[in-house]
Parts: structure tokens; sequence; C-alpha cells
């Protein structure tokens, strides 16, 4: 998209249809257009009638440029491909935009799907998703609602899954954009436009910039209700967000996102005038190489944010922040009142509603410690903050979260003219089983063991009379001195009773905090990103260029609940073959780390 100046408002967008409506209508007959999706395959035959594809419903509604229209999509997987670079939405990715000659503005065009967990469109790496920055630079709509946007790739250009022009608008409404890779900005999600995300997910992307969202000049950034995790950037930073012009976040969550830059949470830095609001948003958990919550080079207003447990710092910036109370730092770096506070929050997990929040335990310094005006009458959650007093942070203590629903939005009422006659159910090639979201890790892939006299008969050397014993300051529960409990191992599937044999993994390598967290995995990821090893989807490649522009999956060797297992960890090393507590992956140092305790590692 290359029109420049401020993004066009809604109500304004709405009223140029409007007109030129009226200006048609003594003229021609138009109407709203539903498109039903038959077939989960990419076909593209110029027809979208009882065979109808998810490509061959967006060439239609492209062509209807004056007349709101809607796609309906059923569950299934809908993997889309072909060569990069078309404007039509002929092949790679799902161009929205108008075709008609000398067409500058297109009316909305509304998607929806049978919920975030069972509608999934896949790219497959061979393109973004969807792209509305189109050649023909006009002024287009698009409302995505229930549906998961994974597996993006435009290779050089901005927006990983989707990516928005100047004077576009985009709205999400209980949408998952996953697992996608931009080598410029944007991993997730790239806009200078009209962006709105509620109820949506933004996890598990990367890019050199903006690892999950980047908000270029002039676009305005909303998010409400909505988790921004697990996403990475490159030394230009921003893991979570890169926000470069106006942003305004409530009830959200930003946590364990990673750059090897500024602002691991977020990244506010840009020109003109830019402008950040936070109220009542947890950043959490995030790392940089500075500024790993809040990176603020520009004015930013915070009301009853937490910023906790960030690696490096949690703030740091050119401009002071603009404190409008109810803020908790757990360092000394944000400016606020209330620091070196206790925020005693859960890891990120399922506590009820259509996104991941961290949850306040007792004991925090959060709970009824916001300022009530201006609160958000709900959390993230959409749980009543009905006690009178506001807690700080997106989750509101004390009252579980609704049960989430996977109700698709209503579809405009279909209409003959534009609407295939026959609508056959639809045959989908593949139904999702999991959510894109990672399973939280407390669910146990197999039952522990906490007998602590077993002997490791296949560790590899006899030496074993050399590990450390453990000491009073291990947690209690841990017979093998670790630093991980048996209930813990048996999480993640290593053994309870083996410190540094095959099956062993101390996995708390950094913090202390007796859990695995974005930090633990920090150590060795950046070390590991450059050897050519694996690409986005953690599949091994040759080409170390892939590499370089890789986000690191988690779950590699399935089965694909989310669960970090032996299996998994072991294909970091494929050339080697052997036990994931091998020291290789580590840059050759041990892995066990616990009290300075050493593990008798065979090469």
């Amino acid at each position: 998209m290359t029109s420049a100046g401020r993004p066009l408002p809604h109500l304004a967008l709405t009223a140029i249809v409007t007109l030129a409506l009226l200006v048609l209508g003594g003229h021609t007959s138009v109407y709203a257009a539903n498109y039903s999706v038959t077939t989960t395959a990419d076909s593209a035959d110029g027809v979208c009638d009882s065979h109808c594809s998810l490509r061959e419903a967006v060439i239609a509604a492209n062509g209807t440029p004056l007349v709101p229209d809607s796609i309906s999509l059923p569950a299934g997987t809908y993997v889309i491909g072909g060569a990069r670079g078309d404007d039509t939405a002929a092949t790679g990715d799902l161009d929205v935009t108008c075709t008609s000659v000398g067409c500058t503005t297109s009316a909305p065009l509304t998607i929806n799907g049978a919920g975030a967990g069972s509608t999934i469109v896949d790219a497959g790496g061979s393109d973004r998703v969807f792209d509305l920055a189109t050649a023909q630079s006009n002024i287009t709509t698009l409302n995505l609602n229930n549906l998961t946007i994974r597996n993006g790739d435009p290779a050089v250009a901005n927006g990983g899954g989707i990516r928005v022009g100047n004077s576009d608008t985009v709205n999400l409404t209980n949408v998952v954009v996953a697992d996608s890779v931009s080598a410029v900005s944007g991993g997730g999600l790239s806009s200078s436009g009209n962006l709105d995300l509620t109820n949506s997910t933004v996890s598990g992307n990367s890019a050199a910039n903006g690892g999950g969202i980047l908000n270029g000049s002039p676009g305005i950034l909303t998010i409400n209700s909505s988790t921004i995790s697990g996403n990475y950037s490159g030394g230009s930073g921003g893991g979570g967000i890169d926000n470069k012009y106006t942003a305004s976040l409530t009830n959200v969550t930003i946590s364990d996102n990673i750059t090897s830059g500024p602002g691991g949470g977020i990244l506010h830095s840009g020109l003109g005038a830019p402008n950040l609001t936070l109220t009542n948003v947890t950043i959490a958990d995030n790392s940089a190489a500075s500024a790993s919550g809040l990176r603020h080079d520009d004015p930013a207003a915070l009301k009853n944010a937490i910023l906790a447990n960030n690696a490096a710092t949690n703030c740091g910036g050119a401009v002071a922040i603009t404190n409008n109370g109810g803020n908790l730092d757990t360092g000394a770096t944000c400016g606020f009142a209330l620091n070196n506070a206790v925020a005693n929050l859960e890891p990120l997990g399922d506590n009820g509603g259509p996104t991941f929040t961290r949850e306040l335990l007792a004991g925090s310094q959060a709970i009824n410690a916001g300022v009530n005006a201006g609160c958000p009458g709900t959390d993230q959650r959409a749980v009543p903050r009905s006690d009178g007093l506001c807690d700080i942070g997106a989750y509101e203590a004390g009252a579980a979260g609704p049960t989430p629903t996977a109700t698709p939005a209503a579809t405009p009422t279909q209409t003959a003219t534009a609407t295939p006659t026959a609508t056959p159910a639809p045959t989908p090639t593949a139904t999702a089983t999991a959510t894109p979201t990672r399973t939280p890790t407390a669910t146990p892939t197999r039952t522990p063991t906490a007998t602590p006299t077993r002997t490791p008969t296949a560790t590899p050397t006899a030496t074993l009379t050399a590990s450390p014993t453990p000491t009073p300051s291990l947690p209690a529960g841990d017979p093998d001195g670790d630093g991980w409990t048996s209930v813990d191992e048996g999480g993640i599937g290593t053994d309870p009773a083996d410190p540094c044999g095959a099956n062993a993994w101390p996995a708390d390598l950094t913090g202390n905090d007796n859990r695995l967290n974005i930090a633990d995995f920090t150590s060795f990821i950046f070390p590991l990103r450059p050897n050519g090893s694996f690409n986005k989807f953690g599949h091994p490649v040759p080409d170390p260029s892939d590499a370089n522009i890789a986000r690191w999956n988690l779950d590699l060797a399935g089965p694909g609940a989310g669960a970090i297992t032996i299996a998994d960890l072991n294909t970091l090393n494929p050339a080697v073959n052997a036990p994931t507590s091998r020291p290789p992956m580590f840059g050759g140092l041990p892995a066990f780390f616990t009290n300075g305790g050493l593990c008798p590692f065979s090469p």
C-alpha cells in the first residue's frame, strides 16, 4: 500500500461506501453477498459456486467492492500456497482488495470461522496469509472472527501473518495469529493503518523487529482483552510489540517474549508523535538486551499496569513514563510509587476466557491496589471487577473465568444474487485437534515417580559418584537435586530420580525459580540459531540463512499437545543423536547449574 496520511476512520469509510450506493442506486440493484466455502482445497477456477474454496470466495468478494461481503468458513484446515508477488489473490497470500478498474474504496469483507481451535488458515510457509497493502492502493476493511492464522512467511517483506496498509482497517475478534515469520518487520502482524484486536492471541511469531506486532507510522493500534506471548525479534527490538505511532492497550497480557535488542515486551520508539496508553496491562517474564518489559523513548501513559520479573530491567527509555496511578514494578526502573513489589504471578495459562492470562496468586501486592477511576468493568477474561477494588493488571483475583465458546459471529443474510443456491456440507481434509496456543505444561504427559532409589543403568559413564548431593536449599520433593521437583519433572517427561543421565534435563537454567520459562530457553536459543540446523518449524534444513530468521518451536517432536518432552529436546542435536542433557546444545557448558554442581557428561 502506497497511500500516505493518517488512517481513514471507520465512520468516514462507511460514509464513502454509503454515498457510492446512493449514487448508483438509481441505476442498478446491489446486494450484500455471503459466500459459503465448501472445500479446504486451495483451488481458483474463477467461480465461487457449489465448489467454492476460500481463495475463490476472496476473489469473488474482491470483484464486488460496492457492497459488504462475508465468507462463511467452516471447521477445517485451509492450506493456501503458491508463488509470492501476486496482488489479486490468484496465488500466494489472500489479497483483500478491489480489482475493478478505477476502484479506490472497497466495502468491508467479513470472514467468519467456526472457532480459533477448529478453523485454521495455514500458509505453509509459502507467503503471508492475508494482505491488504496491495499494488491497487485502495481503502479496504477486513473483519476476521473465530479462526486461526498460522505459518505465514512473506520472506523479505513485512507482516508474516497479515499486512495492513496505511488507510486500511483490520479487526480481529477471537483470532489466533501464530507461528509466522518475517525477515523484516511484524512477524505476526504488520500495520500502518487501523488494527484492532479483541479476545485474540498473537503467539510464536518472529521478525527482525516487532516479533508479534509492528505498528508503523501512521498506524493506530487498539488491543483489548488479548494476549501477546512467546514471540521473538532480532536486534532491532520489540519482541512482543514494536510501536512506532499510536497504540492503546486495555486488559492485555504481554508475556514470555524475547528480543536480542531493546523492549522485550514493548518497544515504544518512533517518528513524529508516537503515543502509548496502557490500562490494566500485565507485562511479565519478557527478555531483552535492555528494558525487557517496556522501552519508552516516546510518551507513554500507564494506569494499573504490572511490570514484573522481566529479565534485564522492567523499564527504560529516554522519556519518563506518565504515571496515572495504580502501577506496580517488581524492580525500581519504572518510576512508580509501588516498586520492588511482589507481583506473585502464576505462569501464563488457561484461567477461563478466550485467551491465556497470568493469575494473581495470594500475597500479590497487585490485589485491590489499582486505581478505581477508569478501571475497566471486567478483566481480560470478561470477569467482573465487582468488589469495588480494582486489581492491578489484566487479571482480577478471586473469581473464576467464563468458559470460552466456539460460536462464530453472526454472518450477513445470504442473498440469491451472489450466493450459491446450494451449500454442500464442507468436507475438511484435516480436523484441527489442538489449538495453536500452547497447552500449559502443568498437564503431565506421564505419571511421575518420586522413588529416589532408582538406579540409572543406561548412564553413559560409571562416574555417577561425582554427582552433587542435594542441599537443604533445594526445593522439597527433588530427590535428584537438579532443581526440579518430581511433580514438575513428570510434567515434562524427565526422570525425577536422575540428575545427569539419559532422561535428565535440568530445565531451570536461569533465575533459580524452579520452573521452565522463556529466560531458561534464551540461555541457549541465541547460540543455537546461527548453526543452520533448524528452520522456523523446527525441522532440519541445510541452509543457515533460513535458521537466521527462524523462530524457536518448543514442541518439536509432537504429538503437538504443547508439552515439552525429552523427544522434543532430542531433536536439538540430530548430528549427535544423544540424550538431551548432553552439553552441545548449551554451547559446551554443563547443563546442571543448581548450587554450582556439575554432571559427568560423556562427549
